[in-house]
């Protein structure tokens, strides 16, 4: 690898990824390692040309850019711990600027740690900043969470999210266990659809197991036009994998994908299926802010950060926020 970029001379973004994407010369490389090869490539065009990152960014994309509105986590479950099915309980605040946003989610999250931590009920925080509870009711922490909006007055500007993380509740048999219960597809769509009827969902993250297509393409159908039903294991940030029809947002992880270019190719080809955009850290995150620069410069409509806790999380509030005052888009 050493050999290969030592010393050679690379035109643009898409041929120094293209040793990195399939057929290239190390396409078996790790995506972790690819990503980091790759955005130092980008970073070091971006400093080349006088720009940011997020400059550069607007000219290899070609969206249009904008704010994303972020995604706050409140309480994690799954894969990551604690008791809870779903892998991660959300808000997402919908004002005009991305400054009230923050503090909207600052607000809301530290009255609801108050909350739990006032009932004994706080255990600790997931790698993602989200609190880990002793319950394990989902209809109990969406009513928390839905209560306390209602209560601080914000129940008409922040909507609920969730990741369900369904792929990780997979039995093998087609079936789904939540909890104790042990669900089959049909009825694992019922479930889903009474909490779509009963809560304020704008965000709806893989309900089904990427192989259950009928299930998504069902569940899509039914939603209202103001909540997405959003991909990741689904697409996988590959644009070869985008069908509007099983899910109507993508979730973009730049190290599913292992480059930049592959990353914005999946973008634009989901803006092009019509479909809506969300960003989105992984568990284990650094303080590395590229991901907030690549919402803006795609035009994402949200951005997946994790709780407001931790410097890992908080590096990227900040680096949104210096975007926002930089003036360098209006909000989604």
């Amino acid at each position: 690898l050493q050999a290969y970029i030592q010393g050679r001379s690379f035109q643009s973004q898409r041929e120094f990824d293209a040793a990195f994407a399939k057929g290239g010369p190390f396409e078996k490389l790790g995506a972790d390692i690819a990503l980091a090869l790759s955005l130092a490539f980008c970073r070091a065009q971006a400093r080349a040309r006088g720009c940011s990152l997020k400059t550069l960014l607007d000219d290899l994309s070609d969206l249009k850019p904008s704010m994303p509105h972020p995604i706050v986590n409140i309480f994690s479950g799954g894969v990551h711990g604690g008791h809870i099915s779903y892998q991660q309980l959300m808000i997402i605040p919908r004002h005009a600027r991305l400054r009230d946003d923050v503090e909207t989610a600052l607000t809301v999250y530290g009255e609801i740690e108050d909350l739990m931590r006032s009932r004994d009920l706080l255990e600790g925080y997931s790698a993602s900043s989200g609190m880990m509870t002793s319950l394990s009711d989902l209809q109990q922490l969406f009513d928390i969470i839905a209560s306390t909006l209602e209560r601080l007055g914000l129940g008409n500007d922040v909507a609920l999210g969730t990741d369900v993380a369904a792929e990780h509740m997979e039995q093998g048999d087609g079936t789904y266990r939540v909890g104790t219960d042990i669900y089959t597809a049909n009825e694992f769509q019922a479930f889903h659809r009474r909490l779509l009827d009963d809560y304020n969902f704008c965000f709806y993250e893989d309900p089904f197991g990427p192989d259950d297509g009928a299930a998504w393409r069902a569940l899509t159908g039914y939603a209202s036009a103001s909540t997405m039903i959003v991909g990741d294991d689904l697409f996988a940030t590959n644009a070869e994998n985008i069908d509007p029809g099983l899910a109507t947002g993508i979730l973009l992880k730049m190290n599913q994908v292992g480059t930049v270019t592959g990353t914005l190719d999946a973008a634009v080809a989901a803006r092009e299926a019509g479909m809506r955009l969300c960003v989105s850290h992984r568990s284990k995150e650094t303080e590395d802010t590229a991901m907030c620069d690549l919402a803006v410069a795609v035009g994402a409509d949200l951005i997946k950060v994790g709780g407001p806790r931790r410097g890992d999380r908080i590096a990227k509030y900040n680096r949104l926020l210096r975007l926002a005052e930089e003036a360098y888009c209006p909000p989604a």
